[in-house]
């Protein structure tokens, strides 16, 4: 995967994340030139010749890439970087660049202290179904881009590129030998007494729903309401929790080619 940080010239940058959008980036030339409002032979122009982004195209490829606001801001840099004329301004310019750079390094190397999730941590990653997601999604092979990612979760770029930027300075999920995102070593577990669990159920309970209204037939739904004695009620909650006894190895050993939802209900009204 592109790492932007690793550049220090905006145009080598953008032709090889283009090229690794869509295997040539002759597709995605032409979405950016659309996206910030350009021609695809200016594009072409800025990319291959002596041609520069004005500052309002450049903020336009930080949307059409999703970009951070961190990232965002220091491909912002590079463009100042790449349209300055005097050796003092460039000077100036570099400096800036390398305390970005320095910045991001020493946060790596922050990294992996604790084991266990801090309770700020928690709240932002439970906040929102979208960071357990894509949290799951970067296990998946197929799945190691924020492109890919938001495209399988059907979430914005942005959203995605977020989420990963959370949990990876969270330590939950590492950067990999090929600069692509893996699993971190940081455990997860939100006890039942936690005051995030209610939103971590409400979450998923929503997705269900979102999941029902996109195609009822598709997952696995099952709603009753029924009258029952409170002997039977106790009987009926040891089963479901022997069920899902059972289910964990499985998921455990499972191979990871989807990201699913398993949410149970039983309750009384």
């Amino acid at each position: 995967m592109i790492d932007l940080f690793q550049y220090t010239d905006y145009k080598e940058f953008l032709n090889d994340k283009l090229d690794e959008l869509d295997n040539g980036g002759r597709g995605s030339r032409a979405s950016l030139s659309r996206s910030i409002g350009c021609h695809t032979a200016y594009t072409a122009q800025v990319l291959r010749g002596d041609a520069h982004f004005s500052n309002e195209q450049a903020e336009g490829v930080n949307e059409f890439l999703g970009h951070t606001d961190e990232h965002g801001d220091y491909f912002l840099l590079l463009v100042q970087l790449g349209k300055s004329g005097s050796v003092n301004l460039k000077n100036r310019l570099l400096r800036q660049i390398r305390q970005f750079q320095k910045s991001r390094v020493v946060l790596k190397n922050r990294l992996k202290v604790e084991p266990h999730l801090s309770e700020r941590s928690q709240s932002t990653y439970y906040s929102s179904w979208i960071y357990g997601a894509v949290h799951a999604a970067v296990s998946l092979k197929n799945c190691r881009t924020p492109e890919r990612i938001a495209s399988h979760l059907g979430i914005s770029i942005k959203q995605c590129s977020d989420a990963l930027d959370f949990l990876l300075t969270a330590g939950i999920i590492e950067m990999g030998r090929n600069n692509d995102f893996i699993i971190g070593k940081k455990q997860i577990h939100l006890g039942s007494d936690s005051p995030m669990i209610a939103r971590h159920h409400i979450n998923w309970r929503l997705k269900a729903i979102q999941s029902i209204e996109k195609d009822p037939t598709e997952g696995l739904h099952y709603s009753s309401v029924v009258s029952i004695s409170k002997k039977d009620i106790e009987t009926i909650k040891e089963i479901l929790i022997q069920s899902i006894q059972k289910i964990k190895p499985i998921i455990k050993e499972s191979p990871e080619e989807e990201v699913a939802s398993l949410a149970l209900d039983f309750f009384v009204i």
